[in-house]
């Protein structure tokens, strides 16, 4: 008996999440087709961010940047929803990790590269050429 509750409360609530984003698609569709279709777009200003070794974030204020968001429910043609974009105002962009902001296997790989570019290489096509 409680796993037909459990069955039915999920199927439920998978149907209503499902109407939801239908509604929503077809609220901004009618958005976009209207006369004034840039009603349906807004834009958010953030910060980007580059993690650093020791787990904390630099956070370059000095160059805000736009992001384009729609005012939705849930993300609709690539654009993240307003309500979620205003939360979220700091982008990672890029993580500092080992020596000059390279990681270890990236590190080991040029130093490969350079070797064999060098003539000193493991391999014996990068030695011939």
């Amino acid at each position: 008996m409680a796993r037909a509750i459990a069955g039915w409360t999920l199927a439920v609530a998978a149907l209503a999440a499902g109407l939801a984003y239908i509604c929503d698609s077809l609220y901004i569709r009618h958005k976009m087709a209207g006369a004034n279709s840039s009603e349906a777009f807004g834009n958010v200003q953030f910060y980007p961010a580059t993690k650093l070794k020791n787990g904390k974030l630099d956070i370059y204020l000095e160059s805000p940047e736009n992001e384009v968001c729609i005012h939705a429910l849930f993300p609709h043609y690539g654009y993240n929803p307003c309500w979620y974009a205003k939360r979220n105002t700091v982008h990672v962009v890029a993580e500092q990790i080992g020596v000059d902001g390279f990681r270890e296997s990236e590190l080991l790989d040029i130093s490969r590269n350079t070797k064999a570019a060098s003539g000193h290489g493991f391999s014996r096509a990068a030695s011939d050429t």
